[in-house]
């Protein structure tokens, strides 16, 4: 178990830094902003009015609580970039370390060295549980080094805004190791735990929106709004997240115990209902050249078509592109610069036709 804990360790551990840089620069670098946007009381207190009157910025970001300290107004809307960030960041690496090492063959090969049934997924567990304590004291650091120089940042509410990070990212990871179980393919756990991702949000913002503050509780994405960093500080939403973990990791378990390698519970259709008939070598030529027949003949006509083609051509010809020259109708002059009918002129044209532009003579 350890020798396999160290080899993850080993194999993610650029990814893992990478997106804790990434975090914890994202978070250093705009703190100090909200200060210098909004210095004085007046100036934060009509960017809280124009918050809660506009609609979609309470979609896209929640409530904004008054009075609007710079860090209210951090938490409020990098509060948003961050906890999606980290959602989708363990999205991927939960899907990476289940179903897609199932389906590489990497888990049947620790398996077949003589390490038990579970001993992966437990693995699983331990290196997001310790991805996700880096990304949230990266973020309560960012933050907190800030105190006393930021109005509104204090190191309560920084250990608060960092345990939101951290739990949101475990919620999610947890959630798309189930879906993981549930469903035979990477891909299609992926899709199951974005779309799952997607609801969250959904939920998150009906609540804000619609004036629904309970859906903020069962959503990971509304945990930011039931914490208020730096507002409330509140531990009754961390220890609820935390519970609920607990009862993701059981269930994961629970539906890998029940599976067999590679299988999953939920069993999705591979093959294709319609197949296309073909009953010649013509037909199954143009069967698998079709699509690039189409796209060739579209490529070259649609340019050189009389309504479109010509004004495409004139911008060429203006522009003092010879190449401009070779296509099926010839560029009209303008009605300006006409000073005697266009003389007739034979295909493929001489190179005496060619524009005497000075890239060309070079």
């Amino acid at each position: 178990m350890r020798a396999l804990l160290g080899l993850l360790a080993r194999r993610y551990a650029a990814w893992t830094l990478t997106w804790t840089l990434v975090v914890a620069t994202l978070v250093v670098v705009t703190v100090p902003s909200y200060a210098s946007t909004y210095p004085d009381q007046a100036a934060r207190l009509a960017a809280v009015k124009l918050a809660q009157s506009n609609g979609v910025t309470t979609l896209l970001y929640g409530q904004l609580p008054g009075p609007g300290s710079p860090g209210q107004l951090f938490a409020w809307e990098v509060g948003t970039f961050v906890t999606l960030l980290v959602a989708v960041l363990g999205l991927l690496m939960a899907v990476r370390l289940t179903r897609a090492a199932e389906h590489e063959g990497t888990i049947e090969l620790v398996r077949a060295a003589g390490l038990g049934r579970l001993a992966p997924l437990t693995a699983t567990f331990v290196l997001l549980a310790v991805v996700s304590v880096l990304l949230g004291m990266a973020s309560a650091a960012a933050v907190g080094l800030r105190a006393g120089q930021v109005a509104g940042i204090d190191w309560p509410g920084s250990l608060a805004f960092g345990s939101v990070v951290a739990l949101t990212f475990l919620l999610i990871a947890l959630i798309s190791v189930v879906a993981a179980q549930l469903v035979p393919t990477p891909w299609s756990a992926r899709v199951v735990s974005a779309l799952v991702l997607a609801g969250c949000f959904a939920a998150r913002a009906a609540s804000d929106t619609q004036g629904l503050p309970w859906l903020n509780w069962i959503t990971p994405l509304g945990l930011r709004a039931t914490v208020a960093p730096f507002t409330s500080n509140r531990t009754l939403p961390l220890v609820i997240a935390s519970c609920v973990a607990i009862l993701l990791v059981v269930v994961a378990v629970a539906l890998e115990r029940s599976r067999e390698l590679g299988a999953s519970v939920v069993r999705l259709s591979t093959s294709r209902v319609r197949r296309s008939r073909v009953s010649s070598p013509l037909g199954l030529a143009w069967r698998l050249n079709r699509a690039t027949t189409f796209w060739w003949v579209a490529g070259r006509e649609v340019p050189c078509s009389p309504r479109w083609g010509r004004a495409w051509c004139r911008r060429l010809v203006r522009a003092g592109c010879p190449v401009a020259y070779w296509g099926p109708s010839w560029p009209e002059q303008t009605p300006s610069r006409r000073t005697s009918p266009t003389p007739a002129r034979s295909w493929p044209p001489s190179w005496s036709h060619r524009p005497s532009s000075p890239r060309w003579r070079r």
